[in-house]
């Protein structure tokens, strides 16, 4: 669900899923950092016959005749990633963090009452080494709101900073120490921090904190969850994985 971390532009997080965008390389013209991946609102309810209802946009959920509770999955926008600095530094770019992400059973509801659905958009990767990548957006049911992922920290010398907080945090950016970005309890982890090295650092994920980036591998971004909550288990809010210098790898979450 996370995007890759690329010797060129980044992969964007997988739309509907809340993963982290992936780091870039800036070595050839203008690559970008991965967009975080869009959330997902998924709610299911017995009325004679199991029912799921799967928003993938914002829209409104009218409680059925005889339904008095639904199980949800709630996931957010995912951050985005950074791009890194060309020329002499050749560092590479660290990722966004998954999109927040929750599910429960048994919530209750009103009958025939309208319950808005607010799906969180993923956030945009950057395109310069000197801004962070933008975090994602909330997803909202009723009182259950999981956070938009952090996006990751820039990745310019001196310029260089933390990955940024959110459902799951941003991996810190490349060149100098920094930290990743913090995950908010029940809904994700921290981003993988950077101890000075030029590999990118990869997103925090659902089941699992970012890695660190390596000399020459990006960080592997934290692992999403597997929920079979529309029949099949698909895995939702993986971190994007750092960037790469070279022909370097990582694996994202």
């Amino acid at each position: 669900a996370g995007g890759a971390g690329l010797n060129a532009n980044g992969t964007s997080g997988t739309a509907n899923l809340g993963g982290g965008g992936g780091g870039a390389r800036s070595r050839s013209s203008g690559p970008t950092g991965g967009n975080g991946g869009s959330g997902v609102v998924i709610l299911s309810y017995s009325q004679a016959a199991p029912n799921i209802v799967t928003f993938n946009s914002s829209g409104s959920f009218v409680v059925p005749t005889g339904v008095t509770s639904v199980d949800y999955l709630v996931v957010a926008g995912g951050g985005g990633a950074t791009t890194g600095a060309g020329g002499g530094a050749d560092t590479a770019g660290s990722a966004g963090g998954a999109g927040g992400y929750q599910t429960g059973s048994g919530f209750s509801l009103t009958f025939s009452t309208p319950y808005s659905i607010t799906v969180g958009a993923g956030g945009s990767g950057s395109s310069t080494p000197s801004s962070n990548g933008s975090s994602g957006s909330n997803s909202i049911f009723s009182s259950i709101t999981s956070i938009g992922g952090g996006g990751a920290g820039r990745s310019s010398g001196s310029l260089s900073t933390n990955g940024l907080s959110g459902g799951s945090g941003g991996g810190a950016g490349t060149w100098n120490t920094g930290t990743g970005g913090s995950g908010t309890p029940g809904q994700g982890n921290n981003g993988g921090p950077n101890t000075g090295v030029r590999g990118g650092s990869g997103g925090g994920g659902a089941s699992a904190a970012g890695t660190a980036g390596g000399v020459i591998n990006g960080g592997a971004g934290g692992a999403g969850s597997a929920s079979p909550f529309s029949g099949t288990p698909v895995t939702y809010a993986g971190g994007g994985s750092g960037g790469s210098r070279s022909d370097g790898s990582a694996t994202p979450g």
